[in-house]
């Protein structure tokens, strides 16, 4: 695993009931970067995703209140209350929050470093493919 640039945090939020192939690989491709990743869910959650494999410092557990599960029923995280768990995460460094089925098309985190260097937020596409590993250049596939 590469060397963990802590100038970048990326947090998304696993589901362990549905795509757990497809999202454990895109995390481990986001720690092979080297960036700080985590994933945010509550108790429950987060006892599933440490029987598949996760450490626990991969893990940013919520309350129940930090999410939409009274509200909707779903224990999706609340974007206020996961910013606000982000900064004290980040130490004022950039965050990138992030779909789990989010892979990382690219070699090293430089890219998202640069952008963030240039500006205070951004907001990124993503290309739809049946397989990263056989996804070209020309066969872009805006979402």
């Amino acid at each position: 695993m590469a060397n963990t640039d802590a100038a970048l945090t990326v947090v998304t939020s696993l589901n362990p009931f549905s795509r757990v192939p497809v999202q454990l690989r895109c995390f481990r491709a986001w720690q092979e970067l080297g960036v700080r990743i985590r994933t945010a869910n509550i108790d429950d959650e987060a006892d599933r995703l440490l029987a598949l494999g996760l450490e626990e410092t991969d893990i940013l557990r919520l309350t129940p209140e930090e999410t939409g599960l009274e509200q909707h029923g779903k224990s999706m995280p609340k974007i206020a209350a996961s910013l606000h768990r982000l900064a004290a995460l980040s130490d004022r460094n950039p965050v990138a929050l992030l779909n789990s089925d989010l892979y990382p098309a690219m070699r090293t985190a430089g890219g998202l470093t640069f952008w963030f260097d240039h500006a205070p937020a951004m907001a990124l596409t993503r290309e739809e493919c049946g397989a990263p590993d056989t996804y070209r250049f020309p066969d872009q596939t805006p979402y």
